[in-house]
């Protein structure tokens, strides 16, 4: 049993790290965003509409993986507490 309950704990490790990285990620590219979206305002803007229309939809992806990462994660823990 001690070496599932590890194993549960090596998993919820990762994911956590997971996680991590990808909230910052997620910022990172908020943030990158944004400067796009002020450095191209007014009439440029439609120059890179695209890539900015597509950089959200990154955004969005990567929130969706980190709930999905931080669901399993939980799951896990509360598997592991029941052992």
């Amino acid at each position: 049993m001690d070496e599932i309950i590890q194993l549960i704990d090596s998993y919820v490790s990762q994911l956590e790290q997971y996680n991590k990285i990808l909230v910052e990620d997620q910022v990172n590219l908020q943030n990158n965003l944004r400067a796009l979206s002020e450095a191209f305002s007014g009439a440029r803007s439609g120059d890179v509409q695209g890539f900015i229309d597509s950089a959200a939809t990154a955004r969005d992806l990567y929130s969706q993986a980190g709930e999905t990462v931080y669901q399993a994660k939980e799951q896990l823990a509360q598997m592991r507490d029941g052992l």
